[in-house]
């Protein structure tokens, strides 16, 4: 998780938290909203404070990345398109994408711009 939600949210005067299971649910003077979280995330409430911990040290523990405004991102069959009317916006994006699996040049495994052509290394030889 980052170094921001690992902090803990503090609560205001007059609004109440509840936490069961996976849901949390929070009641205030403007009105209640209710979320699930995953299981992997565990969420308590200590002393006016909510604090979220991973319940594990996984992947997918981890904090996801959060698609700014004005940027729509669609997944089909291994195909990640970003797409928005500021293009220095979508670039930025598409390089925080790309930069959380970098294309390696053994494997080609990672992600890579679609006109990105990755050089591949031969590995090791087998001496015979």
């Amino acid at each position: 998780m980052s170094r921001i939600a690992k902090k803990p949210i503090a609560i205001p005067t007059g609004v109440t938290v509840a936490v069961s299971d996976s849901t949390v649910s929070v009641k205030g003077k403007g009105g209640e909203l209710k979320r699930t979280f995953r299981p992997i995330i565990s969420i308590k409430t200590e002393a006016n404070t909510v604090v979220l911990e991973p319940a594990s040290d996984s992947r997918l523990a981890k904090v996801e990345l959060v698609i700014p405004a004005g940027i729509t991102v669609t997944a089909e069959k291994g195909v990640i398109t970003i797409t928005g009317i500021d293009k220095e916006a979508v670039g930025q994006f598409a390089a925080n994408v790309r930069a959380k699996k970098v294309p390696e040049p053994y494997k080609g495994k990672g992600i890579r711009y679609s006109t990105e052509v990755i050089r591949r290394k031969q590995g090791k030889k087998v001496v015979g």
